[in-house]
């Protein structure tokens, strides 16, 4: 008697965990499609005479946001808060790794643009778009390290 309850109980368990995990990957699936799409509609919609100046204004954007984390980075240390300091710091390497792809993927696009290989500019020209979106992330971020949001 006791053994049989077990056996229903634990396969109770395993269909509602089943049926959760199955649940939770199509809510993940339709997520992941949604931020996908429009990203990649919007992205391939630009013109090529048009790539060079958003391109610009992206990378401007990432040095802004890397010269407000520096300033978050020493605020954090003139309070000689070192959990502060560290959740800075991991924002302001990303930021400075994200800003480097971004400055050299410009430039590959440019040589790109000019010999007129679509397939190259347009991929380039995504990776910045894709670090820029991640940088203003990484920035918002840096401000609840420091506890101004």
């Amino acid at each position: 008697m006791m053994k049989r309850m077990i056996i229903r109980v634990a396969a109770l368990g395993c269909i509602l965990g089943l049926a959760t995990s199955a649940y939770a990957q199509d809510a993940v699936t339709t997520t992941v499609k949604e931020q996908i799409q429009p990203r990649e509609s919007a992205i391939e919609m630009v013109p090529d005479e048009e790539k060079e100046a958003r391109t610009k204004r992206a990378i401007d954007n990432m040095r802004g946001a890397l010269s407000k984390v520096l300033r978050y980075l020493e605020e954090s240390r003139q309070q000689r808060d070192v959990l502060k300091l560290n959740c800075v710091n991991e924002k302001l390497t990303a930021i400075k790794g994200l800003l480097r792809v971004s400055e050299q993927a410009s430039v590959t696009m440019m040589e790109a643009l000019a010999t007129k290989d679509v397939t190259v500019a347009q991929h380039e020209y995504e990776k910045i778009m894709i670090a820029n979106s991640k940088t203003d992330e990484l920035s918002a971020e840096s401000e609840v390290c420091i506890g101004e949001l």
